[in-house]
């Protein structure tokens, strides 16, 4: 994902990623603030330059990930809808 500085926040870029397993999750790619909340738990995401590899979290029903800093965050929430059956 992908959010352009014209939409009130600085670039923030997030990798969203799921297998066929039916896992998914979400990798911090900016040194911006990046954390994902659930309930009683959060996990900041923000990359380290000085890290190999970015960190990364999966994601549950319902987890919020808030891009950017506390005056112009993005929060995008993670829901999984039902495939329609033939």
């Amino acid at each position: 994902m992908y959010v352009e500085h014209q939409h009130g926040v600085a670039e923030i870029h997030a990798s969203f990623v799921g297998d066929e397993t039916g896992r998914y999750a979400v990798r911090g790619l900016t040194q911006n603030p990046t954390v994902v909340k659930r309930l009683l738990e959060s996990f900041d995401l923000s990359y380290d330059p000085a890290s190999p590899v970015p960190l990364e979290a999966d994601l549950k029903m319902e987890d919020v990930v808030i891009l950017g800093g506390p005056k112009a965050a993005t929060h995008v929430e993670f829901l999984m809808l039902p495939r329609e059956e033939e």
